[in-house]
């Protein structure tokens, strides 16, 4: 997108309503644009908008192609933060900087990540030796909750 900015095209590939003379811009533009994202194109991208014929085109393939993509890294991230435990051996260090890492990249994508979901995460995860711990917070959770009503 910045190299479409840089050299003036990025109307070529934004999908707006005909106006006065648009369509002599975007076509004197078109094949310019076009020209210079398969330019800025690897090989196995180049291959899927080999037969689109205008840079609009192109842009919106690639652009459905990189939401699927997001979508499921969005997905593997969720499911790797529900299977988050803390391995047999693993200092709790290591184990909490793997959750608060995996909790980054939820985010990155897009994806809420509340102090709730961090703690419920750590908790479940810890190793059984670590289970005595983890009852005295849920009882004390319990008796707050309790105090509340």
């Amino acid at each position: 997108m910045d190299v479409l900015r840089k050299e003036g095209l990025l109307e070529a590939v934004e999908p707006k309503p005909e106006g006065p003379g648009r369509a002599d811009l975007i076509g004197a533009n078109q094949d310019k644009a076009l020209g210079l994202i398969r330019l800025h194109l690897e090989d196995s991208k180049l291959s899927e908008v080999q037969e689109l014929e205008t840079a609009l085109q192109v842009w919106v393939c690639l652009a459905n192609t990189h939401k699927k993509g997001a979508e499921a890294q969005r997905f593997q991230l969720r499911s790797e933060w529900t299977r988050l435990k803390q391995n047999s051996g693993e200092h709790i260090a290591a184990y909490v900087q793997r959750l608060r890492t995996t909790a980054a990249n939820l985010r990155a994508s897009g994806q809420s990540v509340d102090v709730t979901d961090k703690l419920m995460t750590l908790l479940n995860g810890l190793t059984d030796s670590y289970r005595t711990i983890v009852s005295v917070y849920q009882q004390l959770s319990q008796q707050r909750m309790s105090s509340l009503r």
